[in-house]
Formats: structure tokens, C-alpha cells, sequence
């Protein structure tokens, strides 16, 4: 396997390798457990750049209108002073936002197969005819994107053209197996 750059969140973060590869009007495919709202937030200005992206998942615990059950218990955080409500705004904002890059510019797909995305693969498809690979361990989430530093993962960037034209069909034939 041909490789230019090792992903771990240590010394190259994932989410600094997208920020720089996604290029406006880029498309994005992408296959992981799971894509949670913290990461969206964190990573929103790079994915509105998007054209277009499909997200293949296992887990749709944390995607749409989940969100906001999730977030209803989250909004409130007790502390030494009392009720801290200052971010239930800007979570209700995030919110809305990821859900409508959502429903406008993505199409997820979820698996309903228990334990079976152990991979993880980020294709990105430029209008210049640049594309990028990257296959490893890293979920769309603050571990996976090297936004917390207390966990290591192993991604690869993939060069070999012919490598990518068939992680491309392999994403694919997933993506179609209804």
C-alpha cells in the first residue's frame, strides 16, 4: 500500500488533513461507526464547503433529529456557582445547522448490522481532479479527528491512483448493498 502521510492525532491530526484536502465544492465520501455533533461543530466550516457527501454509518445514535434528545439533557450543566446555561444558544444553533447540511447536502446511509464498519474511509473528490484518500481507525468524532489529545489512532493517506479507484468501487458496492 502506497502512503505519503501517517494520520495518528498525535503528530498529524486527522481533522487538520480534511481541513487542508477539502477544497470548496469538494465532494466527500465517507464510511465510520459514527459522526457525532461535536465534531460537525468543530469541523463546520470546512464540511459547508462541501458540494456534496455521503456518509455511510453504523451507529445513527447521534445523527438528525436525535440531536436534540441527546442535547435536551446536555443544555444544563450544574457548577460551583449554580446552573450554567450559557451555551444552550449555540447548541440549538449547532443543531439546526448540522441538520440542515444534512438534509441539503448529505446522504447517509446506515447499516442496521451490528459491529460491522471496524474501518474507517474518507474519500475526497476535488473539482480540479484531486482526490484523497484516507483509510485507518478514526470515527467522525473528537477522538477520531485528533480533536482530544488523549487517544491515538492509525490512519493512512493512500497515493497509489489505482488503490483509490478501488477503495472507491469498494465504498460503492457498500454503499448499493441495500
Amino acid at each position: 500500500m502506497a502512503y505519503d502521510i501517517i494520520i495518528d492525532n498525535k503528530n498529524n491530526k486527522l481533522n487538520s488533513v480534511l481541513e487542508n484536502r477539502i477544497l470548496e465544492n469538494s465532494s466527500l465520501e465517507i464510511l465510520v461507526h459514527n459522526f457525532t455533533l461535536y465534531a460537525y461543530a468543530k469541523m463546520r466550516d470546512t464540511l459547508h464547503r462541501l458540494k456534496s457527501a455521503k456518509i455511510l454509518i453504523e451507529d445513527d445514535e447521534y445523527l438528525l433529529d436525535k440531536f436534540e434528545k441527546k442535547n435536551e439533557a446536555m443544555q444544563f450543566m450544574l457548577t460551583s456557582e449554580g446552573l450554567d446555561i450559557s451555551n444552550v444558544l449555540q447548541q440549538k444553533f449547532i443543531v439546526r445547522d448540522c441538520s440542515e447540511w444534512l438534509k441539503n447536502k448529505v446522504q447517509i446511509k446506515v447499516t442496521n448490522k451490528k459491529d460491522y464498519i471496524r474501518g474507517c474511509l474518507y474519500q475526497i473528490f476535488n473539482e480540479d481532479g484531486s482526490n484523497f484518500t484516507t483509510v485507518g481507525t478514526s470515527s467522525f468524532n473528537k477522538w477520531g479527528l485528533g480533536l482530544s489529545s488523549d487517544r491515538v489512532y492509525l490512519n493512512v493517506e493512500i497515493t497509489d491512483k489505482k488503490q483509490k479507484e478501488d477503495l472507491s468501487c469498494w465504498f460503492n458496492s457498500l454503499w448499493n448493498d441495500d
